[in-house]
């Protein structure tokens, strides 16, 4: 076994409640060559959750359908966000549910005349 814990929790790993995921990942680090240590069982809990929760959330993005593109080639769903389309991969994409339309002309405008300026 390639986990260590503090004397009387290594005894504990048996006992802890885990996903199949959370089983699957504690495996591989017990089979590893590299050694993990952790200061407390509770410690190699929350990994094991962590992990598990990173691998759910790879397999739900991309069973989703979601794809990425270039920001030249990136687009939005009109009825909630604004991309301000100046060329610059450093703009910015806003939520129109969280700005009051005298927010966004302001910050719209200001943005334009920035570009205008660059030109």
């Amino acid at each position: 076994m390639m986990i260590v814990l503090p004397p009387g929790d290594a005894g504990k790993i048996g006992q802890m409640n885990l996903t199949g995921l959370e089983q699957q990942i504690l495996r591989m680090k017990q089979d590893s060559a590299v050694q993990y240590r952790y200061d407390s069982i509770a410690d190699l809990q929350f990994e094991l959750a962590t992990r598990a929760k990173i691998v759910e959330a790879a397999r739900d993005l991309y069973n989703s359908g979601a794809d990425f593109a270039t920001f030249e080639n990136s687009r939005g769903n009109p009825n909630y966000w604004v991309r301000l389309s100046n060329g610059d991969s450093n703009c910015a994409v806003m939520s129109r549910q969280r700005m009051q339309s005298a927010t966004f002309f302001r910050m719209a405008t200001n943005m334009l005349s920035n570009v205008l300026l660059l030109w």
